[in-house]
């Protein structure tokens, strides 16, 4: 895999360019020297702007951030479709080992925000081995099929199997009922970003379940690495209740962090240097 810091695309094993972001870092080199990199995975239609707020707050402790466009996302070729969990993780592992080969010195972390926790953790369901040093799963996707309301599993169901092609836009009713951040000025900015994905397939939120439910039942295999897991205590996108259930189910010592005023999209909610702090103390701490 080649990581070309010149033009910001990653080229995979299977010469897939995916695109990326970064803070911290100089073309090749870095910017103020930091001892640790996090790679960064967005959640389900997001790009790698998602952390565009996290990333230059972490460049000022130290902490150089790449974060990279997921497969058939942000601005990548042929958006909206889906590569299947085991080609997704697959795609961090190999950027994780590009980087352990291009910075040997450095810490490796991997950070994965709603979507991109449900990658990580699929990776753990199907047995696929990183070489993170730490993991850090930002509200993660867990609600698949175990935590979806009956009514909700039928309709995905039909719809996949009748018109897993059409594009499918949220009710506008959704957009008032679901509050996603409490920062609402970077939800109008996201809502007019041309990279984001705002009609979806069935097809593809049918992958997106089927990952979060291998998600879910990842939670015994944690802990090889040391591990945090941020919940949001407000978080309307994947259900507290799913969360809890997950957060039950871990057998290993985990650094679990719950936070009661949080959205699902915390990491840009307006408290949200409370929670870069946080990550900054668990990244740094030996």
């Amino acid at each position: 895999m080649d990581i070309n810091f010149d033009d910001s695309v990653i080229i995979d094993s299977n010469n897939e360019r995916l695109h990326f972001s970064h803070w911290g870092f100089e073309k090749c080199g870095f910017e103020n020297n930091p001892n640790s990199i996090i790679l960064a995975l967005h959640g389900m239609n997001d790009y790698a702007n998602s952390f565009n707020l996290m990333g230059p707050y972490l460049a000022q402790h130290n902490i150089a951030t790449l974060a990279y466009d997921a497969r058939h996302f942000g601005r990548n070729a042929n958006r909206g479709g889906w590569a299947g969990a085991i080609n997704m993780a697959k795609d961090f592992i190999e950027i994780i080992d590009a980087l352990k080969i291009k910075f040997p010195d450095k810490q490796i972390i991997v950070l994965g925000d709603s979507m991109g926790g449900s990658t990580i953790l699929s990776s753990y369901f199907n047995k696929l081995r990183h070489n993170a040093d730490k993991v850090i799963l930002v509200a993660p996707g867990v609600s698949g099929w175990t935590n979806q309301p009956v009514i909700y599993r039928m309709g995905l169901w039909l719809m996949n199997k009748f018109i897993p092609k059409k594009q499918l836009k949220p009710p506008k009713i959704a957009y008032k009922v679901i509050k996603a951040s409490d920062n609402d000025e970077m939800l109008n900015q996201v809502g007019h970003d041309k990279n984001m994905i705002w009609q979806t397939i069935p097809s593809t939120l049918k992958g997106l379940v089927d990952m979060m439910e291998q998600a879910f039942r990842a939670a015994p295999y944690l802990g090889d690495v040391p591990t945090m897991i941020m919940f949001a205590g407000k978080d309307q996108i994947i259900p507290p209740a799913a969360s809890k259930k997950f957060a039950k189910r871990l057998k290993k010592k985990i650094d679990v962090k719950n936070y009661p005023e949080a959205y699902h999209m915390l990491l840009r909610d307006n408290s949200r240097e409370i929670y870069f702090n946080q990550i900054a103390q668990f990244i740094q701490c030996k």
